[in-house]
């Protein structure tokens, strides 16, 4: 492990890369700096790849994702001429095909720098480990290693500050980079046995960071390693055992964890309504079962309000931030935010049933492709153990019933393309 992480060469690899390959290799730390840096990186690429596309005359239209990409891309455009509100449709639809291009730059750097990977990865890497290290710190002692205090009592945040985004970032990108690690050191038995603690520091960091669906996300992503992996399959098991483990431990010992993970789950979810059936006796019933919560229950039905005005084409990109307010489609106190909290519901509210159905065909293709490695080897060749973890990156990232983040939000948008870049590296033609 220690060559592997000061072998001088890896500088010196590092120095030989061009300006913009660098940036990508420091992408995932850029990440955790926030939306600024991260997404001024996709534009700085972006804008570098158009240039190339017309120096070297890359054809970018000879693989069926880019079309399929393009086709969502002008959807998007000429729904923002029938927004709710022009100016935000049209500001988040037509800046929205850097994402593309970030991803096919993201490719092409990768084949053209052999080393480029490598270094991704171990920037990566590095990256999860430090940053689950410094929030089991922050839980333990109260402030991590930059000297920054919990702002929550019973949520880590880390190196992210105000924003409780820790989790989200950790369960994301864990799968890739799970995926590089079994891609570079798979074969290597001595290396194998870093998978089980790596995950379990990870998994540690996720549940204290409070975030629910990010421990969800966490747990399918296992869930789906353990059943499918080959290769790695033992040691998956090995690692959640000893996860559940420790989590039984932690939860048990923890009240702000108990209260965060179970009590505050169950209260939302379940509405509990006590009824007085004597001065003596109270008996508790379910009044109701909630989509994550009371709150998330208002911006669905508020979001499928708007849905019913224009089913085919929705509202426009991002408008459901103003047509919230409207009494047509308001339900009451709380049904007003900046998106629904479910990217499959604030589809069907601003995209209609074509944008809806055109990402869950994307959802769709990657569940098959993972039923397709657990049941139908016999009919299929079965994907390498690092291939199907890059499924599983893109299969937890447009998961539809957990909560989720903005899907035209410039920071969790990174989040739901990186999978992708590793996913088409081996089976795009660009380069």
């Amino acid at each position: 492990m220690k060559s592997l992480f000061f072998n001088k060469k890896v500088l010196v690899e590092f120095q030989k890369l061009q300006f913009n390959t660098k940036l990508l290799v420091l992408f995932p730390f850029f990440l955790i700096t926030g939306p600024f840096l991260s997404d001024l990186i996709i534009t700085i690429n972006s804008f570098f790849f158009l240039y190339l596309i017309y120096k070297n005359k890359i054809n970018i239209f000879s693989d069926f994702f880019v079309k399929f990409f393009l086709v969502f891309y002008l959807y998007l455009i000429l729904i923002s001429f029938f927004s709710a509100d022009y100016l935000i449709s049209f500001k988040s639809s037509v800046t929205y095909l850097r994402f593309l291009l970030f991803l096919l730059s993201s490719i092409y750097f990768f084949k053209k720098y052999e080393k480029s990977l490598y270094l991704f990865f171990l920037s990566g890497f590095i990256c999860l480990i430090v940053v689950s290290i410094d929030a089991i710190i922050q839980f333990v002692f109260g402030y991590n290693i930059l000297g920054m205090s919990k702002i929550h009592a019973y949520r880590v945040s880390g190196f992210f500050g105000d924003e409780l985004i820790l989790g989200s970032y950790l369960s994301r990108i864990f799968p890739i980079f799970l995926g590089l690690y079994i891609y570079f050191f798979g074969k290597n038995n001595n290396s194998k046995i870093y998978v089980i603690p790596f995950v379990i520091i990870i998994s540690i960091a996720i549940l204290i960071s409070g975030e629910r669906t990010s421990l969800g996300l966490f747990i399918i992503t296992l869930f789906l390693c353990t059943i499918i992996l080959k290769e790695f399959r033992l040691l998956m098991i090995k690692s959640l055992i000893a996860i559940l483990s420790i989590f039984i431990i932690l939860i048990s010992s923890s009240e702000n964890i108990r209260n965060r993970v179970v009590h505050e789950t169950i209260n939302q979810i379940f509405v509990i309504e006590k009824i007085d059936k004597s001065s003596e006796k109270r008996i508790a019933s379910i009044k109701k079962i909630n989509f994550f919560s009371d709150g998330h229950q208002k911006h669905i039905l508020t979001a499928y309000n708007i849905f019913k005005d224009n089913i085919f084409i929705g509202s426009g990109p991002k408008t459901f931030r103003v047509l919230c307010y409207k009494e047509e489609f308001n339900v009451g106190d709380g049904s007003c935010t900046t998106h629904p909290h479910n990217i499959y519901i604030q589809l069907l509210a601003e995209t209609g049933l074509i944008g809806f159905l055109t990402i869950l065909t994307v959802f769709v293709y990657i569940a098959f492709k993972l039923f397709q490695n657990l049941f139908l080897t016999k009919i299929f060749n079965k994907d390498e153990d690092y291939y199907i973890c890059f499924l599983i990156a893109g299969f937890i990232n447009l998961w539809p019933f957990f909560p989720t983040g903005n899907f035209f939000n410039n920071y969790f948008s990174m989040f739901y393309f990186l999978p992708f870049i590793f996913i088409l590296l081996q089976k795009t033609k660009i380069q």
